[in-house]
């Protein structure tokens, strides 16, 4: 996934979209991904959730300034 398919999933989605950026190897990603997991599944057809693992896309972790 690149920052123009994002971008582009962004503007074309009627409903909000979580994007999550995350490693597997980040411990507070490993906190947060069942709270994520968890609000996806209420909110079934009202948000989106977009998970992005950072170390297979480090230029879309850098165009969106995730430190």
């Amino acid at each position: 996934m690149n920052k123009q398919e994002l971008l582009f999933r962004s503007r074309k989605s009627r409903i909000p979209l979580i994007i999550e950026f995350w490693a597997p190897w980040c411990g507070p990603c490993k906190m947060m991904a069942p709270a994520l997991k968890k609000v996806e599944a209420e909110y079934q057809g009202k948000v989106t959730l977009i998970r992005v693992n950072a170390d297979e896309n480090p230029a879309v972790v850098k165009d969106f300034g995730v430190m």
